[in-house]
């Protein structure tokens, strides 16, 4: 039963088709917010080439620290780019490129002199050319 509750899935999220990875009690759309822990969605149907994106996100009040990840030119899991807000022990700002096994390359990793503070709404923004 549990496995069931794990697999991919297909949900509408702001007006488009998206696909859920991981466990779907985990994902929750609510008044405009997405909430997830431990699962993703993706809109693989989107190229996005010459993009400007912006999102407000933040870590749960009740957290030890702030974790927070997006990723961006989906292809597949092992596929994509993800900007990362890190706190606590972790001050950093990061971008990254996933790929196959042993291509996965930290392409911008910036000590940040404050900490992100759980509960506390962020706004990113990412900006790609080509």
């Amino acid at each position: 039963m549990e496995k069931e509750k794990c697999n991919v899935n297909q949900l509408e999220l702001f007006g488009r088709e998206w696909t859920l990875f991981g466990c779907q009690e985990n994902c929750r759309y609510e008044n405009g917010v997405l909430s997830t822990k431990d699962c993703w969605v993706a809109n693989e149907g989107v190229q996005l080439e010459n993009v400007d994106f912006r999102f407000s996100a933040r870590a749960p009040e009740t957290a030890s620290q702030v974790d927070i990840w997006a990723s961006f030119r989906h292809f597949n899991r092992e596929y994509r780019y993800m900007v990362g807000l890190r706190g606590g022990s972790h001050k950093h700002l990061c971008l990254a490129r996933l790929g196959a096994v042993g291509y996965d390359k930290m392409l911008a990793l910036c000590p940040l002199e404050w900490s992100a503070m759980p509960g506390v709404w962020y706004q990113i923004q990412v900006v790609c050319a080509g």
